[in-house]
């Protein structure tokens, strides 16, 4: 498992400090059949998970890869869906873009062979600062025609994403910052009319036809074309091509690598568990179930937000050892801290375990009171706490002997 650090032309850096830990893949068979199924889903997997109390909690240290596919189309694979949340979203779009590719496959011929033509002396003296600059470091201007795709490069087959941002992705694995294409708005590259009317006539794009232009080196461009491109473009005619797709935050996704199959680079890693032996494992209460459990000592909301707290298992512990209201335990340890940093923008990271249990005992022990636990936290949060001593209460015959020690030494006062 590594995380690419960098990408260029030549070369990718990737960081290898994760190699040597193992990943468990939970693979569901395909019978989830709605995009709110595959949310709830996961939210069960993810809950069984954070039950074992034996894996990390937070974006980024599970994820999900969420495979889709519809009749007629291929299955497609989207890796990284972080947020559950978006899942439900990310297969509707999927759906949607087979869908539209299905659509298109009806509307386009198959391409037998692409004519690319150099078309960097048409540009050279364009106003498209990118296109000259490229230009000025002796890269390539070079493009084709697709016959009868007029209108089909700019479908949309997901919110702000088209056929051209598609085939834009492929180019991009090469190493390019994508395509040009004419079902764009092209004014915003600031070609004049000449130069687009002389690829059109080098080309010979008739009303029907569309045109495709590559910048960067001449070689690569090529390469990418006939390794890349015109293989995605073909497919279009024939099927939905499968392959591997990166989740967006947006709920859309993008293209990132074929679906490896028999001729993939490397010898397949994972292990495969068919059968375990259920019975030597020992299994933990499901957080649902202990949250319905918690329901009778605190109330819905209170018994889900301690249920799946990481301090769930302090709280059961403090419950059991102290004489103090299951309630009033759970809202000192997860909702007060909340409120302390809404209010006064305190770290309250600074709250150990430790401390909640220095409170309870005094509780339990009557040498604080239940007043006193906010101003408690509230000075641990702001570094001010000194000894539990400060906040002790005093009983109603010290009070009563205090007072009457103040009068005695006051007497004559107005």
């Amino acid at each position: 498992s590594c995380k690419i650090l960098e990408k260029k032309d030549s070369y990718s850096k990737y960081c290898l400090d994760r190699l040597g830990i193992p990943l468990i893949e939970i693979a569901t068979k395909p019978d989830i059949r709605t995009p709110k199924e595959a949310k709830e889903t996961a939210e069960k997997l993810g809950m069984i998970l954070r039950s074992t109390g034996k894996v990390k909690r937070g974006l980024g240290t599970i994820r999900q890869d969420v495979n889709v596919s519809i009749k007629g189309g291929a299955r497609i694979e989207i890796k990284g869906a972080q947020d559950l949340k978006t899942i439900p979203l990310l297969v509707e779009n999927e759906v949607n873009r087979q869908v539209t590719l299905l659509e298109i496959k009806k509307k386009i011929k198959l391409i037998e062979k692409l004519d690319i033509l150099d078309f960097t002396q048409t540009f050279s003296n364009t106003n498209c600062n990118f296109v000259k600059k490229a230009i000025d470091n002796q890269n390539n201007v070079i493009g084709f025609r697709l016959e009868k795709f007029n209108d089909i490069l700019g479908t949309e087959l997901m919110p702000n994403h088209r056929l051209g941002t598609e085939l834009a992705g492929y180019a991009k694995v090469f190493g390019f910052g994508g395509i040009i294409h004419s079902d764009e708005d092209l004014s915003k590259y600031k070609f004049s009319d000449d130069e687009i009317n002389e690829v059109k006539y080098k080309l010979n794009v008739k009303e029907k036809d569309a045109f495709i232009l590559i910048v960067g080196n001449e070689k690569k461009a090529k390469d990418m074309i006939e390794l890349s491109l015109l293989p995605r473009i073909r497919r279009l005619s024939k099927e939905v091509p499968t392959e591997v797709r990166k989740a967006n935050p947006d709920g859309t996704s993008t293209y990132m690598r074929p679906m490896p199959g028999a001729s993939r680079m490397y010898p397949e890693t994972d292990v495969k568990i068919e059968e375990i032996n259920i019975k030597k494992i020992k299994l933990p209460e499901l957080i649902e179930n202990k949250s319905k459990r918690f329901e009778k000592i605190l109330g819905k909301d209170l018994a889900v937000l301690t249920a799946k707290s990481e301090k769930v298992s302090l709280f059961e512990d403090f419950v059991k050892k102290y004489k103090i209201k299951p309630a009033f335990i759970a809202e000192t340890m997860l909702s007060l801290p909340r409120e302390l940093k809404r209010k006064f923008n305190v770290d309250i990271e600074l709250i150990k375990d430790q401390d909640f249990e220095l409170i309870f005992d005094s509780l339990n022990k009557n040498t604080i009171t239940k007043d006193s636990v906010q101003n408690i936290l509230l000075d641990i949060c702001k570094n001010k706490f000194n000894s539990i001593d400060d906040y002790k209460s005093m009983s109603d015959s010290n009070l009563e002997k205090e007072i009457k020690e103040v009068i005695n030494n006051n007497k004559g006062l107005p």
